[in-house]
């Protein structure tokens, strides 16, 4: 059986696995979702394409990126 001080440094060292995953998970989407923009971005402007609520789209885009981006962090 283990004693009390090493079952909180195990507990200690397994929370903070979780929260460096969480951490780089979010980082990763907000990552991934600043890539999604900048490509849509450039895309419409050089190909001229047209993406019906393009605006309201891509301000979604940037806000979930950024929130993300900030909450990894």
């Amino acid at each position: 059986m283990q004693d009390l001080a090493s079952l909180k440094e195990y507990d200690g060292a397994v929370v903070y696995v979780v929260q460096e995953t969480a951490m780089r998970f979010t980082r990763n989407i907000g990552m991934l979702l600043l890539a999604i923009w900048l490509v849509l971005t450039g895309l419409m402007g050089l190909l001229g394409l047209n993406i019906p609520n393009s605006a309201q789209v891509m301000a979604v885009l940037a806000l979930a990126a950024g929130i993300a981006i900030l909450l990894g962090r």
